[in-house]
């Protein structure tokens, strides 16, 4: 009610921020991200996201667009006064009117503006000409003629002389300027700089005393305040051009020196040529010096690299820039508007700036280069427009630019919403520049400060505090300047607190202003910071020491120390703290001089030298020794034999005596030794030999013959040997019993096998099986997982986006699947291949000789720098290279920072590449990750330690530590980073779109994660082999008894593996008894009683019949029920019984005879108890017996009494019944 707003919830764009001139609202709106308020007073004001203009109120709003009338007149020409009327009429007629009264009078001063320099320095002994004045007066025009002119130069005396110009208007306004004339200065010429070699360089420059005693000396150091100082030379007072030179040493390379010759004569009148600058190159030797190098083994150079360090740094909104010595700018973070993509025309730049989606650089020659801004962000503000000539400054705004040119006047372009392009009149005479997020700043020759644009958080109005300022800083929506005396002053926004500066901030040389946090650096090299924090970015880091440069960006913030490397802290979301590694290098060509004869034992001496544009040089030598080390061949393997190899090799030991071994295991890196064996001091070729025995079923194995002598160690080159051994699982029961005479189907046997790899790509898997054959599972959109039959002999795989590859042991590349981008096209160069790597949607091999070839979607053109490469990644459109010195490569899609290879990345021993996010694994077991980390995947957890592979998912990662765990991280919709517990003892790992595999150690494939293709369910096939099994032995199915079968298979290297099987055949079965006749009879008593008998046969002994014993007898003259028991075994003592009942009964006399009530006829009868008779009937008695009607039997309760009920007999005169028994 008292026209306050609150606001509260998502603030991510300050939506609930409500700014302080939110008062006397009388209306709210709130927007997706942003937030309105209308006045009492009519105004609107608006907060939050700015990204397209939405809380800039157009001027529009306020006005209509009615024509207005006006009635009077004024002659601007004549001092007077008049009056001016003002009417408009809508569109229902009413009327507004207004009235204006307008005083013309001459109240300003005429207008003095020098002609040339001041203070003006003339030549002792020519003729002064002075350059004059221009006057001019809005009233009286020009006043040339009436400028009255003091003029004092003696042009044959030195010294100092003031010149006095004096003008009067018609109104009697007067104007008085001086000039200072000085008689005798110095004509002084800074020249480049000469004989730039390693740390040392001459200064040279020219001049000319003028007839007045002078001395000379040269300003130097890394900025152009230079701050160190030559020795003064005297050159007397002759009127020659002299030569000034000062040689120096003890120079840092990489770093960028600025100079100038001075010189000051008797009337103390200095003079000084215009900086210039040189820089030295640093150049570097890779790997060891001195190198040794075995005899006869090709020596391959490591080579050298040339770097340099950064002049300056610059941050924009999730981006960040960096000037190289050489005029070269680097750009890495976020790309997602061209922002990071520096063009080849971006040469010779003295200057940058990093706004919120933009980049600019200011050239050598006063003109600006800008890129980025693309797509909707297009504001203009990358254009550079005609007027950006003579350019001494830039600054990049959030969506505007600005440049300071020469003459000390400010243009701006880009965004205007605010009129943050449109510098004031009051902008003159101005020294620095600073554009914030929709504001601009303007630092004065006076050490005043003007503000324009944006001011809703009074970001420009400008605090009476802020005299003598020297530098300017602005954020988003504050402002930082810097005093002469070292300290802070700030204003703006606070809503951070990034406007309180700490009381620690004093004796501050540079400041820099963020999205919302403020930085200040001390001459003590430290850097204090204050404001919004969420990103870490005022947490300074440990090693934040010895900093000359700092820049803050978005939401974070970056150090130059004085050795040159930068250091970033805060929000990495796009990797724009992962300094990449081309921030120091150069890529100079390299002259390396001096030959290696890798077959003449010696020392040798290389010299490796490059040159700068300026003609600097840097050299370096490399010593390579050539040692007479034994001449070493690795030959074939031999004598394969179940769990047993012999390795073979030839040795020469070059007349001295020579000790041979192998070095063998599961990898390049054996690990073990044979015993070593003596073989003379000849220069015959001797063979050499060793036995392995209890070689591992299904594992490949390496092996070189190593020999070593006095003169040093020789290696032969790497083989291996596919040692495998199927496995044979007998399906089915072992021992297993069968019945006798009962066919005998054999259940079989599986040849099984452990798979030596795994990989997994965007949707389906492989795995490769130690016979050299590949399986695949999941999907198959694309024939992924469809082996061509030339998949034989493989060993290594790898998963792309929807293809395959296969590496041969010949060193050849198959592949299939998806491919639009011809991923699987393999090239015809792509031979003696140790190495292969499938991405996105391209493809990588590394040749035995370390280079890399590429090719599918954008990837082939490999970099020169990737050289001595010993491993390769693929990721989404990225490619990795690790080199022999444990550095990275990168290229391709930089969008997220994921080819901005961070400093840390040193001593790397493997790597994998994610989608768009990349890692490193170091020497040490720790990991580096760079790039998208949008779901964390970059960001290594703490348990990530003692690693010793890792992978990269689509937007998750996984390490496997030395224990056989696995940690996982990143992105997990599907539990793809959530590791099962039966994940241990696991050698190596994978990571696919949203799922994950881990092999075990008992050769045993587990995965988790997204399931939809079938990706994680592990197929049989993974384990089993197609070998045909020879099966020996037989079973009789007739003669019981314990039988062997034996089952066998050889494998291609002819290892052989057995399994067998017992077969008991036993007779477990009784005979079968089958009555003759049915298992309940009925016998009328008296009548002679014949068992109708039984039958006994059994599937051994036969016919049993004769050997069945009966129990119990039928006493057929006395009535009742009686058993007889059948009782029958066979030859195995198996026994079998059945029985029968025999019921002996009297014919039966129908009794009671009767009609009952619903018309049925009824009838009792007595006989033997458990009797069974049936009811026949029927209306003739004279019909056969065969045609009577069944009725179904006669009910006996209670026992002995029968009764009959004929329901069928309804209304029926006469029916006829007989009884008989079943």
């Amino acid at each position: 009610a008292d026209g306050t707003v609150v606001g509260w919830g998502n603030n991510f764009y300050g939506q609930a921020n409500t700014p302080a001139n939110a008062t006397n609202v009388v209306a709210i709106a709130a927007g997706a991200y942003h937030s309105l308020a209308l006045k009492g007073a009519g105004t609107i004001i608006g907060w939050g996201n700015y990204t397209d203009g939405q809380i800039t109120v157009p001027a529009s709003l306020y006005q209509l667009n009615l024509p207005i009338t006006v009635n009077g007149t004024l002659d601007v020409n004549s001092p007077g006064t008049y009056a001016l009327s003002y009417s408009i009429t809508n569109a229902l007629g009413a009327v507004a009117t207004t009235n204006r009264t307008v005083i013309v009078a001459d109240t300003l001063h005429p207008v003095l503006t020098l002609l040339g320099s001041n203070p003006l320095m003339h030549a002792l002994g020519t003729p002064f000409l002075d350059p004059g004045v221009i006057a001019t007066d809005l009233c009286a025009g020009d006043l040339i003629a009436s400028v009255v002119t003091n003029l004092t130069v003696n042009p044959n005396v030195a010294g100092t002389y003031i010149n006095t110009y004096t003008v009067t208007d018609l109104t009697g306004h007067t104007t008085q300027i001086t000039r200072t004339v000085l008689v005798g200065n110095p004509l002084v010429t800074t020249l480049p700089a000469s004989y730039m070699l390693n740390n040392t360089a001459t200064l040279n420059g020219t001049v000319n005393p003028l007839a007045v005693a002078t001395t000379a000396w040269f300003e130097w150091g890394t900025s152009v305040a230079y701050g160190t100082t030559s020795a003064a030379s005297s050159l007397g007072s002759g009127t020659s051009t002299l030569a000034m030179n000062v040689a120096l040493t003890n120079l840092t390379p990489g770093v960028a020196y600025h100079y100038r010759c001075v010189a000051s004569n008797s009337f103390t009148i200095m003079g000084s040529g215009k900086d210039q600058l040189f820089w030295l190159p640093i150049l570097t030797l890779k790997d060891n010096n001195p190198l040794t190098n075995e005899c006869h083994v090709p020596f391959v150079d490591p080579g050298a690299t040339v770097s340099i360090r950064p002049l300056t740094i610059a941050g924009g909104s999730a981006h960040s820039l960096a000037l190289k010595a050489d005029g070269t700018v680097v750009s890495w973070g976020h790309n997602g508007f061209g922002q990071t993509n520096t063009p080849p025309s971006a040469t010779n730049v003295v200057g940058i700036a990093a706004g919120s989606q933009h980049s600019l650089a200011l050239r050598a020659d006063g003109t600006v280069i800008g890129w980025g801004a693309t797509q909707y962000l297009n504001h203009g503000q990358s254009t550079i427009p005609a007027s950006a000539t003579n350019v001494m400054a830039i600054a990049a705004g959030s969506l505007h630019s600005l440049a300071l040119k020469t003459n000390g006047t400010v243009i701006g372009w880009g965004n205007n919403g605010y009129g943050q392009t449109k510098s004031p009149a009051s902008a003159t005479n101005v020294v620095g520049i600073a554009a914030g997020g929709f504001h601009s700043l303007a630092l004065k020759a006076d050490g005043s400060v003007i503000g324009w644009g944006d001011n809703s958080s009074g970001q420009t109005n400008t605090p009476a505090s802020a005299t003598n300022v020297m530098a300017i800083a602005a954020g988003s929506s504050h402002n930082l300047a810097l005093k002469a005396d070292g300290t802070v002053v700030a204003w703006g926004d606070n809503t951070y607190g990034q406007t309180n500066t700490p009381a620690g901030a004093t004796n501050v040389v540079a400041i820099a202003a963020g999205g919302g946090h403020s930085l200040a650096l001390s001459t003590d090299g430290s850097v204090t910071a204050w404001g919004n924090n969420t990103s870490g970015q005022t947490n300074i880091p440990a090693s934040v020491t010895n900093v000359v440069a700092i820049a803050a960006g978005g939401s974070h913030s970056l150090a130059l120390k004085a050795d040159g490397t930068i250091i970033g802290w805060g929000n990495n979301f796009y990797g724009q703290t992962n300094i990449p590694v081309s921030v120091y290098l150069l890529n100079l060509p390299i002259t390396v001089s001096g030959t290696v004869d890798a077959d003449n034992p010696s020392t040798y001496v290389l010299t490796y030298s490059a040159t700068n544009a300026l003609g600097a040089v840097a050299t370096a030598t490399r010593t390579v020794v050539i040692l007479p080390s034994p001449l070493v061949n690795t030959l074939p393997v031999s004598g394969l034999l179940s769990n047993a190899a012999t390795l073979n090799g030839s040795v020469i030991p070059w007349q001295a005596d020579t000790t041979s071994w192998f070095e063998w295991g599961s990898t390049r890196a054996y690990g073990n030794s044979t015993v070593a064996i003596g073989v003379g001091g000849g220069t015959n070729v001797i063979a050499v030999g060793s036995g392995l025995t209890n070689l591992t079923s299904g594992l490949s194995y390496h092996y070189r013959c190593v020999a070593s002598n006095s003169f040093g160690v020789g290696r032969g080159t790497d083989q291996s040997f596919s040692f495998w051994s199927p496995s044979l699982t007998l399906k089915g029961l072992n021992p297993v019993t069968n019945e006798c005479h009962l066919p005998f189907v054999d259940s079989g046997a599986t040849v099984n096998i452990r798979p030596l790899a795994i990989a997994a790509g965007y949707q389906h898997n492989l795995g490769l099986k130690a016979n050299g054959t590949v399986i695949g599972w999941g999907a198959n959109t694309y024939g992924q997982i469809i082996i061509p039959a030339s998949a034989t002999n493989v060993e290594a795989i790898s998963a792309g986006g929807s293809h395959s590859l296969a590496l041969k042991a010949d060193g050849t590349i198959i592949g299939w699947g998806g491919n639009t981008y011809g991923q699987t096209t393999v090239p015809a160069s792509a031979t003696n291949v140790v190495a292969i790597a499938a991405g996105g949607s391209h493809s990588l091999a590394l040749k035995a000789d370390a280079t890399v070839l590429g090719w599918g979607s954008g990837q082939t053109n490999t970099p020169a720098s990737a050289t001595n490469v010993t491993a390769i990644a693929a990721g989404g459109f990225h490619s990795l290279a690790l080199r022999t010195n444990g550095t990275v490569v990168t290229w391709g899609d930089n969008t997220y920072g994921q080819t901005n290879t961070p400093a840390s990345a040193t001593n790397v021993i493997a790597i994998a590449a994610g989608n768009g996010h990349s890692l490193a694994l170091k020497a040490n077991g720790t990991v580096v990750g760079w790039g998208w980390n949008a779901y964390g995947q970059t960001t290594i957890p703490a348990s990530a330690t003692n690693v010793v592979a890792i992978a990269g998912g689509y937007l998750f990662s996984l390490a496997l530590r030395a224990d056989g765990t696995v940690v996982g991280w990143g992105n997990n919709t599907y539990g793809q980073t959530f590791i099962p517990a039966i994940a241990t003892n696991v050698v190596a790992i994978s990571a696919g779109y949203e799922h994950s595999l881990a092999l075990k150690a008992d050769g045993t494939v587990v995965g988790w994660g997204r399931n939809t293709y079938g990706q994680i369910t592990i197929p049989a096939g993974v384990y089993q082999l197609n070998l045909p099994i020879t099966v020996s032995g037989a079973v009789d199915m007739n003669s019981p008894g314990t039988y062997l079968l034996n089952y066998s298979t050889t494998n291609s290297l002819g290892a052989a593996v057995t399994a067998s099987r017992t077969v008991v055949v036993a007779d477990t079965l009784p005979p079968v008894l089958t009555l003759l006749g049915g298992n309940l009879l009925m016998h009328e008593l008296g009548a002679p009683f014949v068992d109708l008998g039984v039958t006994a046969t059994d599937l051994c002994a036969g016919d049993r019949t004769g050997n069945i014993f009966v129990w119990g007898t039928v006493s057929a003259n006395v009535a009742g029920s009686y058993s007889l028991l059948y009782i029958v075994t066979d030859t195995s003592g198996n026994l079998a019984v059945t029985d029968r009942t025999v019921v002996v009964v009297t014919r039966p006399a129908l009794t009671g005879l009767s009609r009952i009530g619903n018309g049925a006829f009824q009838f009792t009868f007595t006989n033997t108890p458990g009797a069974r008779f049936n009811v026949l009937a029927s209306t003739n008695v004279a019909q056969p017996l065969s045609e009577w009607m069944v009725l179904g039997p006669v009910t006996e309760n209670p026992p002995g009494l029968f009764q009959f009920a004929d329901l069928t007999a309804t209304n029926r005169p006469v029916r006829y019944y007989r009884l008989r028994w079943p």
